[in-house]
């Protein structure tokens, strides 16, 4: 068994071989790692959370229970829909899976990538508190939710964050959007993860 090289590794996560369009370089550097955390002191941002949570709120259970959210492939596939719908509405893109395990005890930003890690200690928490606590029929019915078909509703328009966890919709990203995820998941991969340094 050969354990990999950092020659391989680097090879292996090159953004040149990897390109991805332009709207999607764009979004990329919107919120690079040496800024991320002044997006969060201006009142009029606005965000688009990909998230999976804990959730406790239906009659009958005492205890928290988690989200059913998909492995990481599920998870990961709908990135490029959401970075476009955010580009779209103007907002800023997220990431917080609480379950099974935070997602950064896995993987990092790049040096340079999009930061979308949600830091504690914002205004967010209060929100994700809320989210973990709306109702079963909000929570069902968000999941199947194409958000493209309703961010731009005055009732989600005027919300500052919007939890999605949509891995019940099933989107053709070329009809809605233009692009072909399998033509751009490889490239946005690269840019915004990285392993956990050890």
């Amino acid at each position: 068994h050969i354990l990999p090289t950092a020659e391989i590794f680097t090879f292996a996560y090159s953004q040149d071989r990897f390109p991805v369009p332009d709207w999607m370089e764009s979004i990329l550097q919107n919120q690079p790692i040496k800024n991320h955390s002044k997006i969060f002191e201006d009142e009029n941002s606005k965000f688009i959370i990909l998230s999976c949570h804990f959730y406790n709120c239906w009659r009958g259970r005492a205890a928290c229970v988690a989200e059913t959210c998909g492995g990481i492939t599920d998870r990961f596939w709908q990135i490029p829909y959401y970075l476009w719908l955010a580009r779209q509405s103007g907002r800023y893109f997220l990431i917080r899976f609480s379950t099974p395990h935070p997602l950064d005890q896995f993987y990092v930003p790049p040096k340079g990538g999009l930061d979308w890690r949600l830091p504690a200690g914002t205004f967010i928490d209060e929100e994700l508190e809320r989210h973990g606590n709306r109702s079963f029929s909000e929570m069902r019915n968000q999941r199947r939710m194409q958000w493209h078909q309703h961010i731009f509703k005055p009732q989600w328009k005027k919300e500052r964050v919007i939890f999605a966890n949509t891995n019940l919709a099933h989107l053709n990203t070329e009809q809605v959007a233009g692009f072909k995820t399998i033509d751009v998941i490889a490239g946005m991969f690269r840019r915004m993860f990285q392993p956990t340094p050890l």
